[in-house]
């Protein structure tokens, strides 16, 4: 379990604040459920970052304006390829089969 994972890891670097570090960036520290739950987190970053940049330079259309002023289609449509191209990247990287489906799903 999760908090069984942070007294091993509390343990292995006793009373130093940052010798536990090493020990926690091991591979077998994570588990598959943490790295698919980090890179969701990470997947609604780039959204996000995709979503004012785009929107930034390219947006001109507005989305609705009386719910917020600022927002465009275009940057929607930035931020939806930029989730989309973190989780396909991340379905890469852990390996995932149909790695082009399963993380654009």
């Amino acid at each position: 379990s999760f908090w069984v994972r942070l007294r091993g890891i509390a343990a292995e670097g006793g009373p130093f604040v940052f010798a536990w570090w090493p020990a926690a960036l091991r591979p077998e520290r994570f588990t598959h459920g943490a790295v698919i739950t980090w890179w969701t987190f990470l997947s609604i970053v780039c959204s996000d970052i995709g979503a004012y940049f785009v929107g930034k330079s390219l947006g001109s259309t507005k989305l609705i304006s009386c719910v917020s002023p600022n927002k465009t289609i275009e940057g929607a449509l930035g931020g939806m390829a930029a989730a989309v191209a973190s989780s396909v990247a991340g379905a890469y990287l852990m390996g995932w089969p149909a790695w082009y489906v399963s993380g654009a799903i």
